[in-house]
């Protein structure tokens, strides 16, 4: 039984995880941004985004320059060492100051507004929801509707640019309905600038589960994403912006990312852009869905080549290459369907764990029976159905039967 759900809930269990670092290209367009605009050469800054956004500028990997520039200009600890009060009101007075200078530019206002959202998150404070006071609250509502209201009076002469809406996006994903449609804005983002990757990012995290998303809007959106941008390139950018904001090694479990369309966008990122990076990630997500021949020709192609920094953990890469290597047995063992029930409680320092089985039922009916019993004792409960894939030798997505309460992250 245990070989089943490891086999299900992905198959590996490293142990140190990475982080990524910019590129050499990337950290010269973030160096000579904050160099530029700390200095007041607000010309220099338009004259580089326009350019960037004339010829489509994108870096070795395909990432936007343009939306590069904008990220440093988010970035108020990079541009003056901290991220407080008192260095918001220094970025906000220099963005004041470019508009003052230069009043016809999108990017000074943009600029401006990225400072007024910034604010509002400063002011209710990175702690989970229910650590954050009523006066948070109320200064982060505040200011999140002060950023609203001037991206909406400069919308005329503002919204060419893409960032317009990227912004725009961000800031109503703080707001409720009644402030801002989320779901117009998005759709009115992706018809006017279909190609532009923060507007994806910006409607992805808005689509995950912290946010209230669920796996079937998530997929709803990214599917949207990759019919205004015409292919399926856009759609595997979006679930791969998904598992790295989110899912990370349970992507293709907890969501309804279809991985041929994965794979099919991937292999024209990688036609397009087919830097080391992105090979990596694609052998990464090939791994973890399970695609035995498409890891192993990613693998080889890798060599040694391998940047552990695009991988989860560590150790992932070589558990990737020694299990695309195993030989496929010639006669593989009949994999049987299982209906399963488990109950969660917490340990003695608040973590959900599972407390009863995973426990084996005859039948759908006496799972779904048995779980709403156990959902009286327990703060979680999930019935859920295995059923294989003999094409790929593995189980499918499990069937979910019943849930109640709390369940852990990547069951």
């Amino acid at each position: 039984m245990r070989t089943v759900l490891f086999a299900i809930f992905v198959f590996l269990s490293w142990a140190t995880p990475v982080q990524a670092s910019p590129s050499p290209e990337v950290l010269r367009i973030w160096n000579d941004v904050k160099t530029a605009y700390l200095a007041g050469k607000f010309d220099q800054l338009d004259e580089l985004i326009e350019a960037y956004q004339r010829d489509d500028a994108r870096t070795k990997s395909g990432s936007i320059k343009a939306a590069i520039v904008y990220e440093v200009l988010e970035s108020t600890k990079f541009l003056y060492g901290t991220y407080s009060y008192g260095t918001l009101n220094q970025m906000e007075a220099q963005a004041d100051k470019w508009i003052e200078s230069y009043p016809g530019s999108r990017a000074a206002r943009i600029t401006k507004a990225i400072v007024m959202n910034n604010r509002a998150w400063n002011a209710r404070g990175e702690g989970y929801a229910n650590t954050v006071t009523p006066e948070q609250w109320n200064a982060f509502f505040v200011y999140s509707r002060q950023a609203k209201d001037y991206l909406q009076s400069v919308k005329q002469g503002t919204a060419a640019d893409p960032e317009w809406y990227a912004t725009m996006l961000k800031v109503a994903r703080g707001l409720p309905s009644s402030d801002i449609d989320f779901d117009a804005l998005a759709s009115e983002a992706l018809d006017a600038h279909p190609d532009y990757i923060p507007i994806y990012r910006e409607i992805v995290r808005t689509n995950l589960p912290q946010w209230g998303g669920t796996r079937q809007t998530l997929e709803f959106w990214i599917d949207r994403m990759a019919k205004a941008s015409g292919t399926d390139a856009s759609y595997a950018r979006a679930y791969w912006g998904a598992a790295d904001d989110f899912y990370r090694d349970v992507i293709f479990n907890d969501t309804d990312a279809d991985w041929s369309r994965v794979r099919t966008g991937f292999r024209a990122i990688v036609h397009d852009y087919p830097t080391n990076w992105n090979i990596n990630i694609f052998a990464r997500l090939a791994c973890l869905a399970q695609d035995k021949a498409t890891t192993k020709e990613l693998m080889e192609r890798l060599g040694n080549a391998i940047d552990a920094e695009a991988w989860l953990y560590r150790e992932m890469p070589a558990s990737c290459r020694e299990w695309a290597s195993e030989p496929d047995p010639q006669n593989p063992p009949k994999m049987d369907e299982f209906v399963l029930v488990e109950a969660y409680g917490r340990d003695k320092d608040g973590i959900m764990q599972a407390m009863v089985g995973p426990m084996e039922q005859p039948s759908e009916a006496a799972a779904v029976a048995k779980a709403q019993i156990l959902a009286k004792t327990y703060e979680g409960v999930q019935a859920y159905k295995l059923i294989p894939d003999p094409q790929t030798g593995n189980y499918k997505r499990p069937i979910i039967l019943f849930r109640y309460g709390v369940i852990p992250y990547g069951r």
